[in-house]
């Protein structure tokens, strides 16, 4: 039998931003080697369904696969690998974007990477570091990207 307490410590990470942009330009922002270079990582490339993103300096990198798009509305993506943290194999990362009068919410939520994770304090971290990232350069055109 699972308890609310068991299902809260293993949650998955979530989390809900408000950009002052359009629905279009932060789409763009997660659809685009430009806009992914602009808040998450420089040194992005894409190959049919496929994004990878490499951090240089810990030496990581990140295997992406399209999974679902509804242009402006809905973005899922399935890691297929990350090398630093095996834990993100077969996870999801989904961006729901909802239209607001004055920009958009951003509901993220990472299916898989829960509290329960040896690396989840760190990602949950990164996550908040990089949505920030993501809200900074689509309001400003300059996000904060792992350079290098």
């Amino acid at each position: 039998m699972t308890t609310t307490k068991d299902a809260a410590k293993a949650a998955d990470y979530t989390k809900e931003i408000t950009i002052q942009a359009s629905r279009e330009s932060v789409y763009r922002a997660l659809t685009t080697k430009e806009g992914l270079a602009g808040w998450w990582s420089e040194q992005v490339q894409r190959s049919k369904d496929r994004w990878q993103l490499f951090f240089q300096g810990p030496n990581h990198k990140i295997d992406l696969a399209i999974h679902e798009t509804i242009e402006n509305e809905r973005l899922l993506w399935l890691c297929i690998e990350h090398s630093a943290f095996p834990e993100w194999t077969n996870t999801c990362m989904v961006f729901q974007l909802l239209r607001q009068e004055e920009g958009v919410i951003v509901q993220f939520e990472h299916q898989g990477l829960m509290t329960r994770c040896a690396c989840y304090t760190s990602c949950a971290q990164d996550w908040d570091f990089f949505l920030e990232s993501l809200k900074t350069y689509c309001e400003t055109g300059s996000g904060t990207p792992w350079q290098g």
